[in-house]
C-alpha cells in the first residue's frame, strides 16, 4: 500500500492539474472552486477502486478541494465512461479507468462516445503484475497440474473476471487459448465480487491484480499458481511466471 501511496507524486498531481485545466482557464479565474467527482468503472473494494481512492486523497490535498469517488461498475467500465462523456467539459468530472479502456471501441462498436476523441489522458498512476489464483480446494497446486486438470475436464471449470474485455478476462482467455483449454468465463462488475465467488467455490480460478489478491493468498483463502510478470515478484518468490 505504501508503494502505491508513494507513486502518487506531486509531479503527477501537477500533470493532472494541467490537463484538467485545459479549456477551462478562460472560463473561470480560480480552479477548482468546488469538489471534483472521479467516476470509477468498477465496484468498490477492487484494485482499480483502491488505487482511485488513494489518488483522490492525494489529488484533493494538492488541489485544495475534495475529490469524491463514484462507482459505476458494469460493461467493462463503459457505463462509467458514458457518464463522464455526458458530463460538462469543465474539469470537474474525471474518469478513472484501466488499460482496457483502449479496447472498448473494438469490443463495443456502438459506443455513445469516441474513446480517442472525447477523452484526454492525464496520467498513468499505477502498474502491477497479475496473478493466477485458484480456490483453496482446487486440486491443482502447480501451473502444470492446473493445465492437466483443465485438459482432462474441458468446459467443467469456470473463471471470473472484472468484466468482459478487462485485463482480468483477456489474460486468462489468452492462457486458455494458447494451451488449447476450455473453461467458462463469468464476468462480474469488478474484481471484488469475483473474488467473493472464488472464495465460496462458485468459480474455480481467476486472474487478478497482485495488490488485491495478495492478502487472500497469504491468509490461505486462495492459492497462487503463477504470476504474469517477466520475472518472479519478491512478495511471492516461490510462484513461477507464466
Amino acid at each position: 500500500m505504501n508503494t502505491l501511496q508513494n507513486s502518487l507524486t506531486r509531479r503527477q498531481a501537477l500533470a493532472a492539474l494541467g490537463a484538467m485545466a485545459v479549456g477551462t482557464a478562460n472560463a473561470q479565474a480560480a480552479y477548482p472552486s468546488r469538489p471534483l467527482r472521479m467516476i470509477v468503472g468498477f465496484s468498490a473494494g477492487g484494485p482499480t477502486d483502491n488505487i482511485a481512492r488513494l489518488l483522490a486523497v492525494k489529488l484533493g490535498e494538492f488541489l485544495g478541494q475534495p475529490v469524491l469517488i463514484e462507482n459505476r461498475p458494469g460493461a467493462n467500465a463503459v457505463l462509467a465512461a458514458d457518464a463522464v462523456s455526458r458530463a460538462a467539459a469543465d474539469g470537474y468530472t474525471l474518469l478513472y479507468n484501466t488499460s482496457s479502456f483502449a479496447l472498448s471501441a473494438a469490443l463495443s462498436p456502438k459506443l455513445s462516445y469516441n474513446p480517442a476523441r472525447d477523452f484526454a489522458g492525464i496520467a498513468l498512476t499505477a502498474s502491477a503484475p497479475t496473478v493466477l489464483i485458484v480456490n483453496k480446494d482446487f486440486k491443482a497446486r502447480t501451473i502444470k497440474e492446473f493445465i492437466d486438470q483443465l485438459a482432462a475436464n474441458p468446459g467443467k471449470y469456470s473463471y471470473g473476471s472484472a468484466g468482459t474485455g478487462t485485463i482480468t478476462h483477456v489474460i486468462p482467455a489468452q492462457l486458455l487459448q494458447t494451451a488449447g483449454l476450455n473453461a467458462v468465463h463469468v464476468p462480474y462488475k469488478g474484481s471484488a465480487p469475483a473474488l467473493i465467488d472464488l472464495f465460496g467455490g462458485q468459480i474455480e480460478f481467476a486472474v487478478d491484480a497482485m495488490s488485491s489478491a495478495l492478502p487472500y493468498i497469504r491468509d490461505g483463502r486462495v492459492r497462487a499458481l503463477a504470476v504474469t510478470s517477466a520475472e518472479r515478484v519478491p512478495s511471492l518468490p516461490d510462484v513461477p511466471t507464466v
